[in-house]
């Protein structure tokens, strides 16, 4: 299975690191894309162009986090995933409230924590999509039918059916 990502990363040589530790993820193929910072990056999640997007705190005169409230404003539908250089308790909170999907320390990567993290949800992502797709077409299906009644009488015997 192919998964697109979008890493909103300022720094080339970081992007680089996360390459070379997503190609040896064998669970799935990720193609991974360099959005080198806030303005590069809202519009691609805006537009919901990858799969899931790792997003770095750290992106120059914006955080990570203004980044997270303007592409869920923008209609970003899709995973994000806060990366930082060290783990911190209260970003990770604040990332969680902003509605990143998970938290990760840039310290601490490795292929099974991006495997674990990145995996599941964009699964939980694909699912709600499907379900919010059969939901719409259960909708449209009931808003056609042609709606009626039938009135019974005792015995089980239908007297008037419309």
């Amino acid at each position: 299975m192919q998964i697109n990502i979008g890493y909103v990363e300022d720094d080339e040589d970081d992007f680089v690191l996360l390459q070379d530790l997503l190609g040896e993820i064998s669970l799935f193929e990720p193609q991974l894309q360099w959005l080198p910072g806030h303005d590069v990056a809202l519009p691609e999640m805006c537009a919901n162009r990858h799969d899931l997007y790792l997003v770095d705190f750290r992106l120059g005169a914006r955080d990570g986090l203004q980044l997270l409230q303007d592409a869920q404003e923008g209609g970003c539908q899709v995973p994000l995933i806060m990366l930082t250089g060290q783990g911190d308790h209260e970003i990770n909170v604040r990332s969680m409230r902003h509605g990143a999907a998970e938290y990760l320390a840039k310290s601490e990567l490795d292929v099974r924590s991006l495997e674990r993290a990145i995996l599941p949800a964009v699964e939980r992502q694909r699912a709600r999509s499907e379900l919010d797709a059969r939901e719409r077409r259960a909708r449209a299906t009931l808003a056609q039918a042609p709606l009626g009644s039938a009135h019974g009488a005792r015995g089980g015997r239908w007297v008037r059916v419309d």
